[in-house]
């Protein structure tokens, strides 16, 4: 079953109209008397041949501006792929946990979004860096989101310098009490790897049994992801990173996505559109954080 829309003649009787395509099949849904327009819904294409109907064309999805690829390939099962994005879930209802260098909430991709400023290690939630911008831009952005409709709770860490495990355990902690409040579906975002840390899968692993999904990047060293955290723990959804050919990518020598079972998908990862701190092009990678 399908749905047009089809345009008839102005001097039509449309109550004759209707009575003729429920003849063939055609239940009306919409009707706009102005415009000459009904919307119908349809196993055939009968329809065409009822008298008065002039024009026809199936009631497909217009997006407002064209879709990124890495939206499109998300949104497609296999290569090649769909050159739209429409997805019936656009995360309303979710909340996913950004663990990153804080959000510039005032960019033009997160109007009328939202996003909540649940910690900083360091009382600013402004981004200085740009990497959690791109990434929310990723994730809630209006046009390159995909999941837009969710929320987005902002959980700033140190992201430039060396970085102790505590700092990101008191970040996780902030995480755990905020969870404990709802009940709704939430995600814990961490676009970063640091140096195997069995103290903190320990605390990530207390956040999955709690019933948050945490999804970590796998890397860019090229190296085998068990030896990172949190990607190494096999209950951590790991991503590495893929072109638009679905190739692993390799960016020079020593720098490629990390390896292993513990990587459990690609993903768009170079060449793609982001939200920056002066404007909304650009290529993201994961970042690998020194721990102390």
């Amino acid at each position: 079953m399908k749905n047009y829309n089809i345009v008839y003649s102005k001097d039509v009787n449309v109550d004759t109209l209707k009575t003729n395509l429920g003849s063939v099949g055609a239940s009306v849904l919409k009707s706009f008397p102005a415009l000459c327009v009904l919307t119908i819904s349809s196993e055939t294409e009968e329809f065409k041949t009822v008298s008065g109907v002039v024009e026809w064309e199936e009631d497909t999805h217009v997006l407002p501006v064209p879709s990124a690829w890495h939206q499109n390939r998300v949104y497609s099962e296999t290569l090649p792929m769909l050159e739209k994005y429409y997805p019936e879930n656009q995360g309303l209802g979710a909340t996913v946990y950004l663990i990153d260098s804080g959000v510039k909430a005032d960019h033009e991709e997160f109007q009328g979004k939202n996003i909540v400023e649940l910690y900083s290690y360091n009382s600013s939630f402004d981004d200085e860096i740009g990497h959690g911008t791109g990434v929310a831009s990723l994730i809630v952005g209006k046009t390159l989101g995909v999941s837009p409709d969710a929320t987005l709770k902002s959980v700033k860490i140190e992201m430039s310098t060396e970085i102790p495990i505590s700092d990101l355990l008191t970040a996780f902690d902030a995480v755990l009490a905020d969870h404990q409040l709802t009940v709704t579906p939430k995600v814990v975002n961490c676009s970063w790897t640091t140096p195997k840390s069995r103290i903190l899968d320990m605390k990530i692993t207390e956040l999955e049994s709690a019933g948050l999904v945490v999804v970590a990047a796998a890397g860019n060293t090229g190296e085998a992801a068990d030896n990172f955290s949190p990607v190494g723990l096999n209950s951590v959804l790991g991503v590495a990173a893929s072109d638009a050919y679905d190739r692993v990518i390799s960016w020079a020598p020593g720098a490629s996505s990390n390896w292993g079972p513990e990587v459990d998908v690609t993903a768009p990862g170079i060449n793609v559109e982001i939200a920056k701190l002066n404007g909304t092009v650009g290529d993201r990678k994961s970042t690998r954080l020194n721990s102390s």
